[in-house]
């Protein structure tokens, strides 16, 4: 009864200065688009072409915000669907069987088998940096026979005796000359099986599917090939030209049985759009991806960020307030010690977060379950990971309240650990985390941040952790992009390590806070 006293007494405090309101009517901005988004399936032909343009084709992506990965270079190979057996038409498209033949034609030479290599390439480096076996990948094989020649290359040109700038020129002609061969080599020595391979791991990732069936054809030698114009460097005098030459590529069918399974419907193209059909968000959209989006724009950043700052903010007063002259005399003359008086406000602030939080990210969840069939339970983890978090920050303003009575010094000391924290957050994550910049960054620096953030509340941690468990479960993910998701980074943080570090920091923070109140003179 002494803790609800109390947390109707800073609910009034909220209500009087119309914070509640605000918070409120915050939220519902966010959630009312939601409840407007439409969604419509695509037909089992256009739906099945549009999951086959999402495979590897060679090409290089880029990831922009909001728009997701977009090509930034042309394409190898082209994917088609042929001959495709199976319901044409029904209010679930996704939940029948399909027979139909998977056709790669290639744009440059050896293209499907070029784009099919650095996949697979790209995958056996993912499982070796997981598994950490010490077994030499082919990515790592290739580019010590590249390092090797690009050494007896630079050899023998320096003993010719030219210029600098020639050598240096003779060298990098030869060694892409070099590098190609040796690729075009590794690629043309594919088996049938590593092609239908990379074929049904496709189809799952992709598709989400259960693969039955995947068998490449025989096809007659007519079929097999197709003409190409390719654009080629050629050395003329002293002047490059680009000339175009006569080339052919391959053509590649694969016969395919695949069914539904949990988790298609998340991934098969629908047309989405917002206010009843207003807004048009695309016409390829991944019903999972799109929940997955909205829960990483509006709760893990929005969330993370501005709520915890506005949360900081709206709290700030509570303390103080209950410390003013006057009001403290008459709190501490009730049978209350002061230990409990403390530790009911800073619960009492907690749960004005939590109900905000909920309205916020329940209220998110209910729109977007409705009106996308999505009800993932993740989602709402975010409610005890964005509470959590706040009372690592929470604490850190009573103590500042209860050493200073100043709810503008809480604010500014809570504002200033945020900013730390999540710097500090992001250094750790190119410096211990990501191994694309993991190794550019060894020595003094990366030591320092890494036992930095090893002893530091893991704040930007938990924002992570929480941002990959909805992702796994929205995009319905296959082990194999689990398994990369925690290559690129994500297996060097842990829950059980952000909250025992985060929680002994709330417990001391708290823990001085009401010793320091419980000694005071008021």
């Amino acid at each position: 009864m002494k803790y609800l006293a109390i947390l109707k007494d800073s609910l009034r405090e909220t209500i009087d200065s119309k914070v509640l309101f605000v918070v409120i009517a915050i939220s519902v901005l966010a959630i009312f688009p939601m409840a407007t988004l439409s969604l419509t399936p695509n037909s089992p032909d256009d739906a099945l072409q549009k999951i086959t343009d999402r495979f590897p084709d060679g090409s290089q992506e880029v990831d922009l915000p909001i728009l997701g990965k977009i090509k930034a270079t042309p394409s190898f190979t082209e994917y088609s669907v042929q001959d495709l057996s199976g319901p044409e038409d029904g209010a679930k498209p996704w939940e029948s069987e399909y027979h139909f033949v998977i056709q790669t034609k290639d744009v440059s030479p050896m293209g499907a088998r070029i784009a099919i290599l650095n996949y697979l390439m790209k995958t056996e480096d993912t499982q070796e940096r997981l598994a950490q076996s010490g077994k030499k990948t082919r990515a790592q094989q290739i580019g010590e026979e590249i390092a090797e020649e690009a050494r007896r290359i630079q050899e023998r040109e320096e003993k010719k005796g030219r210029n600098r700038f020639e050598t240096q020129r003779q060298i990098q002609e030869q060694l892409i000359a070099y590098v190609i061969k040796r690729l075009e080599n590794e690629a043309r020595s594919l088996k049938p099986a590593e092609m239908e391979q990379f074929i049904k791991a496709q189809l799952e990732d992709q598709g989400n599917w259960r693969v039955l069936e995947v068998q490449e054809l025989q096809l007659p030698a007519a079929e097999r090939t197709v003409k190409l114009k390719v654009r080629v460097p050629v050395q003329e005098g002293g002047d490059v030209r680009i000339k175009t030459e006569d080339a052919e590529g391959e053509v590649h069918r694969f016969a395919v049985k695949v069914v539904s399974r949990d988790g298609t419907y998340r991934v098969w193209p629908h047309k989405a759009t917002l206010l009843f059909g207003a807004i048009p968000l695309g016409n390829a959209v991944k019903p999972g991806e799109l929940v997955y989006k909205i829960s990483h724009y509006i709760v893990g950043i929005f969330g993370s960020a501005a709520i915890m700052l506005l949360s900081c903010v709206i709290t700030a007063f509570f303390i103080p307030n209950m410390l003013r002259k006057g009001t403290v005399d008459l709190l501490l003359a009730k049978p209350i010690n002061r230990v409990s008086l403390l530790a009911y406000k800073y619960v009492g602030g907690l749960t004005f977060i939590l109900i905000n939080t909920t309205v916020l990210i329940g209220g998110l969840w209910l729109a977007l379950g409705a009106r996308s069939g999505i009800w993932d339970p993740a989602f709402l983890y975010m409610i005890l990971v964005l509470t959590f978090e706040f009372a690592l920050f929470y604490a850190l303003s009573t103590l500042a309240a209860v050493l200073t009575r100043s709810p503008i010094v809480s604010i500014l000391v809570c504002v200033v650990a945020w900013g730390l924290l999540w710097g500090l957050g992001w250094a750790y994550w190119f410096t211990g985390c990501r191994p694309e910049t993991k190794e550019a960054f060894k020595g003094t620096v990366a030591t320092a941040v890494n036992v930095t953030h090893a002893v530091a509340p893991h704040y930007l941690d938990l924002d992570w952790l929480g941002d990959k468990t909805i992702m796994e479960h929205s995009l319905s993910l296959s082990e194999g992009e689990r398994a990369k998701l925690e290559a690129d980074g994500y297996n060097q943080i842990r829950w059980s390590e952000s909250l025992a570090v985060t929680s002994i920091y709330i417990v001391l923070l708290l823990g001085l806070a009401c010793w320091r109140f419980a000694v005071k003179d008021y």
